[in-house]
């Protein structure tokens, strides 16, 4: 089996250097250790090209800040000098289209379907000239829906590898492998209604019952946030939940250009006795302390509360305590079925599998009705389209499961059994629990009592953070003010009024 990964470094964003960040977090694991160790299988990556320099800068000077602490440095080291990387440079690239876009209006345009037959033979010479004769038996795209790679290879499949329902801790990761594409175009939205409607029996049902009952469990307690947010449940009727991600406009995936413009949409559209919770994609700098300030004082209920950023998932922190989940293009939107959250799309067809209504406008429709649980669908995805982090160095599953699938493709046109059976739930479940509650062990969590809350003027929270051990940060909307040595005791005024202390 000969395997081709298209890793896109996503071009602007690839210059801050997250590329070889994430062929460590996100490539080096599964298919070195799965893939790379078996004989009959021979795998060919194109990266790009600044990350595939980048590694000889990571190997003479590792200790510079500019790369991130998080980097599993082992496995990057086995993916850069087990499987053959082919770096594909940015300037290439622009030269396949046109001179008057960027390169990520072209690949806006490439998610749209709309490059010209130019463009797309340009790109499939670009391609298979890196390739220099080497014939893949399939390819891996990550992390976006190339169409360009299904008209280089029209007659193999072509997979989208992502991050599945989980992707971070305290939780163990997962994968997915798309055979029809990522974002609008994926499997799951292809067969969303046998998704929605998939049948299990009532000991499945019950099984499903009882592990999201543990999860609740265990998440409420690593997070502990029902101080930070009984203030905003007391003052609205209702509360929702809005993940920002980064995106920008594209035909039939974002409607929106920028954040602003979800913001926008969203609040105007939100009676004023509802509040809505913002919450930023985990490493992204959503706001800074002005754009906050301004959208309190525009919405007043605008929610931000800046202390979750310290956690992963930040939005999962909300969980218990939001009525709906208004998602983009994120994850959040499958966990939130964990908890029976209805879902609101504001990207439509990527939310289509999980949603619970047609848009924003039904809001106060999904607020009146009571929840529908979805164990059915929660089960179909545990069970046979998430690959678990467990899996990641099991040589044999991952051989037979795209010898399956290659099987399958040659056999004709993908149905809804494309993806059969992979784990046993039970198995899943046990082994998903035994990861939480092993991560939120006293000695691993960050503990809520670590982080107290302070008042600027009474009014304004002002919180630290421990960033050393013998120093605090304390830490303004998210802008950090000051340092100071742990065990100091400080009063600060200005003219006279008491500023700060503790």
């Amino acid at each position: 089996m000969k395997v081709l990964i298209y890793f896109d470094g996503l071009n602007e964003v690839d210059k801050k250097g997250s590329s070889l960040w994430n062929i460590s977090i996100s490539l080096a694991k599964t298919w070195v250790n799965a893939l790379n160790e078996n004989p009959d299988v021979s795998i060919k990556a194109i990266i790009p090209a600044q990350a595939y320099y980048m590694y000889d800068l990571f190997l003479q000077k590792s200790s510079l800040p500019f790369f991130k602490t998080t980097m599993d440095v082992s496995a990057l080291h086995k993916f850069m000098q087990k499987v053959e990387c082919i770096p594909m440079d940015d300037d290439d690239l622009a030269k396949c289209f046109s001179p008057k876009r960027t390169l990520q209006e072209s690949y806006i345009k490439d998610l749209e379907n709309n490059l010209t037959s130019a463009e797309q033979n340009k790109l499939k010479n670009l391609i298979l000239g890196k390739l220099n004769g080497w014939q893949p038996d399939l390819v891996v795209s990550y992390p976006l829906n190339l169409h360009f790679l299904r008209k280089v290879f029209p007659s193999i499949p072509i997979f989208v590898n992502e991050w599945a329902v989980f992707s971070r801790r305290p939780l163990p990761t997962s994968i997915y492998f798309d055979v029809m594409g990522g974002l609008d175009k994926s499997f799951l939205y292809h067969f969303r209604k046998d998704i929605q409607s998939y049948a299990i029996s009532e000991e499945e049902n019950d099984k499903v019952e009882g592990f999201k009952q543990n999860l609740q469990k265990g998440l409420r307690r690593f997070y502990n946030v029902d101080k930070l947010v009984q203030p905003y449940l007391k003052k609205f009727r209702k509360t929702i939940l809005v993940p920002l991600v980064p995106l920008k406009y594209s035909e039939g995936v974002s409607p929106f250009p920028d954040e602003d413009a979800v913001i926008r949409y969203v609040m105007e559209r939100v009676p004023s006795d509802v509040g809505v919770f913002f919450t930023g994609h985990f490493g992204v700098n959503h706001f800074n302390w002005a754009t906050i300030w301004f959208y309190r004082h525009k919405y007043p209920n605008f929610i931000y509360v800046g202390e979750l950023q310290n956690y992963p998932m930040a939005s999962v922190a909300l969980f218990p305590f939001v009525d709906a989940v208004a998602n983009l293009i994120s994850m959040t939107g499958a966990m939130a079925k964990l908890w029976d959250i209805p879902v609101i799309p504001l990207c439509k067809n990527y939310n289509a599998w999980i949603a619970d209504c047609e848009s924003l406008n039904d809001l106060e429709d999904v607020l009146a009705k009571p929840r529908v649980k979805k164990n059915g669908l929660i089960y179909w995805y545990f069970t046979h389209y998430a690959v678990w982090e467990k899996r990641y160095s099991d040589s044999d599953f991952f051989h037979n499961f795209f010898e399956q699938k290659l099987d399958k493709f040659k056999n004709g046109k993908i149905k809804f059994d494309f993806y059969e059976k992979i784990e046993d739930y039970d198995d899943v479940v046990q082994y998903v629990e035994k990861s939480l509650w092993e991560f939120i062990k006293p000695q691993n969590n960050v503990k809520p009592s670590e982080k107290k809350t302070f008042y600027l003027f009474n009014k304004i929270p002002v919180f630290y953070v421990k960033k050393k051990a013998n120093k605090k940060v304390f830490v303004l909307l998210g802008i950090p003010l000051l340092k100071i040595k742990k065990g100091t005791k400080t009063k600060i005024s200005i003219l006279g009024i008491p500023f700060l202390s503790y």
